[in-house]
Formats: C-alpha cells, structure tokens, sequence
C-alpha cells in the first residue's frame, strides 16, 4: 500500500502501474469491489490521496 497523498510520487510511464495503484486503493478503503465506485466512494479515494479540494467537491456533487 501506498501513503496518502503519494499518487505523483509512485506512478510510472505505464498505464498499468497507475490502474494497480487506485485498485490497492480501492483495497485498502473497501470500495470498488464491482470494478466501479460510486460518488460517495470517489470522494473518500480523493481525499484518501489528498485531493482535498475535489473531496469536498465531489461530495456535494449530486448528480454529476
């Protein structure tokens, strides 16, 4: 697992690397487990990664 706030410092040149790293933090949040997240769950990935602004605007987003 990866730090919160660490996206920029892990990912690489391939688009793989990025897709294994939201899914181990799909894991360690418990969401996405259908292969997709909801807005309340996109939310809480976006804060979990410290995307605080898009948390927050996400979060009150009701039908995007």
């Amino acid at each position: 697992m990866y730090p919160a706030g660490q996206l920029n410092l892990v990912m690489g040149d391939g688009e793989m690397e990025e897709e294994e790293y939201v899914r181990d933090i799909w894991r360690s949040l418990g969401v996405g487990r259908n292969g997709y997240i909801d807005i309340t769950e996109l939310a809480r990935v976006c804060s979990h990664i410290g995307m605080m602004e898009m948390s927050h605007q996400v979060g009150s987003c009701v039908l995007c």
